[in-house]
């Protein structure tokens, strides 16, 4: 029993010189950093989208504009279209909206 003993305390020497503790440490850095910078782009993200957003609302309300000068000149199709477009823009602000709270969401809660 005694040479299992010592063949295993000699096993676990030879693994302690291979696994440098010092290592894992900088791995468990690593990876904080690098969440970090995910969470900053998150928040950058959801910026920019805050921004698209808002910059699709105004073409929106472009659209409408045009749509109330069509009317104007009694041409009501090209006023449907303009129309169309102004609700087409509409929505994809709002989805452009959603998606900017929840990427702001999650660089917020992760970096205040």
């Amino acid at each position: 029993m005694a040479a299992y003993e010592r063949q295993g305390a000699e096993l676990e020497r030879r693994w302690a010189g291979l696994v440098e503790p010092a290592a894992v440490h900088r791995a468990g850095r690593a990876g904080q950093a690098t969440m970090g910078r995910t969470w900053a782009s998150a928040k950058q993200l959801g910026e920019v989208m805050s921004r698209t957003a808002d910059a699709l609302e105004r073409s929106a309300e472009l659209a409408e504009d045009h749509a109330l000068r069509r009317e104007r000149a009694g041409r009501m199709e090209d006023a449907a279209v303009e129309r169309r477009a102004a609700e087409r823009t509409r929505e994809a602000a709002a989805r452009a909206r959603s998606e900017a709270k929840e990427w702001l969401n999650v660089g917020e809660n992760h970096i205040g």
